[in-house]
């Protein structure tokens, strides 16, 4: 009986001392990268947090800022990353798993002992100041950075001073972030302003173009078949650079948008296609040819020689870069779908569009003095095959009989043909578009009732 009594006296506290062990094992195990008990974040507990859920967290509380920014009587209710003020995530994050863990066993995880983590946030002067400039324009004289400008007469870059401006002082930022911290109900942000020197020096400047400068006489040749089919003028190279100031170290970035080359080596080389558009009947069988069209001729190779281009003057060193081109044929359209008409009054043309494309254009004859034809954007409305036309009265009184391919598109005005005459680019009508008889013809297919019209001068 003794010696049962004295092993359960040996037993039962091992056993304790076991099983608190394990508690405070498997509880260190857990929360080893977790916020412990009784961790606060914006006042709110956030115990066993993982640390993406610390961030997510964060994100919530930083969005939940929201500033008035208040320059004389004006108020402007904003949010925090407007007025320059980001969320510090990693410190954030960092400092909650930190937090309690340099307390003693107990109170590390004692959910009854509170550790207040704050919401860390990062101030962007720049971002505010931009803000400043388009919320209260009247409130700052902006910041002229110096920059790089080319010259046409010289051909050159030249450097151009910065000016000072008046704008927000960093200090007033940093201490209404503070006070907000300390004050979560502080959102009225009053900023004082303060003369701003431009961030890019003089200095700063003239190496930016001193480096573009070296690089305007490099010659970009691009080969089609071998032989030379366009070069970069030393204008076009100029409009390549592209300067950015950079506030950290008070200097301009300079990069090339050699995308732009590319747009006028296409601009050069690509012969667009013109698509075969065609009025058949019924049956399938072609009535009317509207444009014949013609193949496309297209650079393929646009990206490499982009890339090539950006490295030749990046690399100060002359080129010639190959073109590949390929054939983009031409392709038969009927649809009549998103056909309109352009008269253009002042060129006396009437052009058959289709979308953007110009299809087909023809010389007309609109109204004279006293008959103009009327402009506006107006729609075909009424059309006949054939029919006479009369009106006016004494010396202006006129009547025409077997007038062809008539489509009205404002009062009496209409595309017609006009037989009587062959003076077509000059106004000779009574407010109608004259036409000869095949391009009337064509209007009229092209020109199903509804079809917008758009007449202008």
């Amino acid at each position: 009986m003794f010696l049962k009594e004295r092993w359960y006296a040996y037993v039962v506290p091992l056993v304790l001392v076991i099983g608190v062990f394990a508690v405070w094992g498997g509880a260190e195990l857990y929360y080893q990268d977790r916020a412990l008990p009784g961790t606060m974040l914006a006042g709110e507990d956030i115990s066993g947090y993982t640390r993406e859920q610390i961030r997510q967290k964060a994100l919530v509380e930083y969005w939940r800022i929201k500033p008035t920014v208040q320059v004389g009587e004006v108020k402007v209710g904003t949010n925090a990353r407007e007025v320059g003020i980001k969320p510090d995530l990693e410190l954030t994050v960092e400092n909650a798993i930190a937090a309690g863990r340099s307390a003693n066993v107990i109170d590390r995880f004692n959910p009854g002992v509170e550790q207040a983590v704050e919401l860390e946030l990062k101030t962007d002067i720049y971002k505010t100041r931009s803000f400043i400039e388009a919320t209260f324009p009247d409130a700052v004289k902006p910041i002229a950075q110096a920059q790089a400008v080319y010259d046409p007469a010289s051909g050159m870059f030249l450097a151009q001073e910065g000016k000072t401006g008046e704008n927000v002082s960093a200090g007033s930022l940093d201490k209404f972030v503070k006070n907000m911290k300390r004050y979560p109900g502080a959102t009225i942000y009053e900023p004082y302003m303060q003369v701003v020197e431009p961030e890019v020096s003089p200095q700063g400047a003239q190496a930016a173009v001193d480096y573009a400068n070296a690089r305007l006489g490099v010659v970009i040749n691009y080969l089609k078949d071998g032989a030379v089919a366009f070069t970069l003028s030393r204008e076009q190279i100029a409009t390549l650079f592209v300067f950015t100031p950079n506030m950290e170290t008070d200097t301009l970035d300079v990069t090339v948008n050699g995308a732009l080359a590319g747009d006028y080596v296409g601009a050069a080389l690509n012969t667009p296609r013109l698509d075969r558009y065609v009025y058949p009947d019924e049956n399938g069988e072609i009535l009317a040819v509207f444009n014949e069209g013609h193949d496309g001729i297209i650079v393929t190779n646009t990206e490499e020689l982009v890339a090539q281009t950006e490295s030749a003057l990046s690399e100060l060193r002359n080129a010639d870069l190959t073109v590949v081109m390929n054939v983009d044929p031409v392709q038969e359209v009927t649809d009549q779908s998103d056909h309109w008409i352009d008269l253009n009054l002042s060129t006396q043309t009437t052009t058959l569009m289709r979308g953007n494309v110009a299809v087909q254009s023809f010389l007309i004859s609109s109204g004279v003095a006293g008959h103009r034809t009327p402009t506006g954007d107006f729609a075909v409305f009424y059309k006949t095959t054939i029919q006479s036309m009369r009106g006016g009265v004494g010396d202006d009184a006129y009547d025409i009989p077997n007038i062809k391919w008539n489509s009205f598109f404002v009062d009496e005005c209409a595309f017609h043909t006009a037989y009587w005459h062959n003076n077509f680019g000059t106004p000779m009508s009574h407010g109608c578009v004259n036409m000869r008889e095949a391009d009337a013809y064509l209007v009229y297919l092209w020109a199903p009732i509804g079809t917008p019209v758009k007449s202008h001068y």
